[in-house]
């Protein structure tokens, strides 16, 4: 068995590139990189540096919360 890194990359998801969110530009370029696989969550809760708490509102609306991509690929390919 090979071992795998694991490459975390974290925003919020407000973050866009033009029109498009900039999680789903990253997984694209990540495809188109070759990389073996990658995967978006929507963090639920969560906060940064500056510690303001980022959470879903009411009625479901989002206070900015935080995405991660997580990607997975040989230590040479990350």
């Amino acid at each position: 068995m090979t071992s795998k890194l694991q490459l975390c990359i974290y925003l919020n998801e407000t973050a866009r590139v033009d029109d498009m969110p900039l999680h789903e530009l990253i997984v694209r370029r990540l495809l188109h990189s070759g990389i073996a696989g990658a995967s978006v969550m929507r963090g639920i809760m969560g906060y940064g540096r500056h510690g303001h708490v980022h959470r879903t509102r009411l009625f479901g609306v989002s206070d900015d919360r935080p995405i991660v991509i997580i990607a997975v690929d040989d230590h040479d390919r990350i």
